[in-house]
């Protein structure tokens, strides 16, 4: 969003951070990793800067560099104040619901301190994915098991409240 500005971050460095995280890039070689970093833009904000808004129509997806993203949603069209639902620290991804499946993002992601962000913008990561087949199977891979954990993770919270 406005407040996000771009940083440079020297390609080495980039492809070092892509590799530690886990929850896209497990199982992809060195090339592969080179590839996303070819599609990669890096940006920086200072503390409750807003990366993506609730009910926006965007479909980019980001790793937490360094800091921290607060994932909130109204629970009421009446709620002024969102609730934060998960908080996403260095390495972490973010955006995959609506990178997904192409629907209107269902929570805000605000930095909660001054955070760095890899974002890989949708057209550029689709395109890459086409033409490499064996680097979005594996991202995809490792974003429905990021889903189905965040899912059971909220499941088990949810039952531990019940009565």
């Amino acid at each position: 969003m406005s407040n996000w500005r771009p940083v440079e971050i020297d390609r080495a460095a980039l492809i070092v951070l892509l590799k530690n995280a886990a929850q896209l890039t497990a199982g992809l070689d060195h090339a592969d990793i080179e590839k996303l970093a070819s599609i990669a833009v890096t940006e920086e904000c200072g503390a409750n800067c807003v990366l993506a808004k609730e009910d926006e129509h965007s479909r980019d997806l980001f790793i937490v560099i360094k800091g921290g993203l607060s994932v909130e949603m109204n629970l009421s069209p009446q709620d002024a104040s969102p609730v934060s639902i998960l908080k996403i620290r260095d390495g972490g991804v973010a955006g995959e619901l609506s990178f997904l499946d192409g629907a209107r993002r269902s929570a805000s992601l605000r930095a909660v301190m001054p955070t760095s962000v890899i974002r890989f913008p949708y057209n550029k990561l689709e395109a890459l994915f086409n033409e490499e087949k064996g680097i979005g199977l594996t991202v995809m891979r490792n974003l429905a098991q990021l889903v189905t954990h965040r899912l059971r993770s909220t499941n088990f919270e949810l039952r531990s409240r019940l009565p």
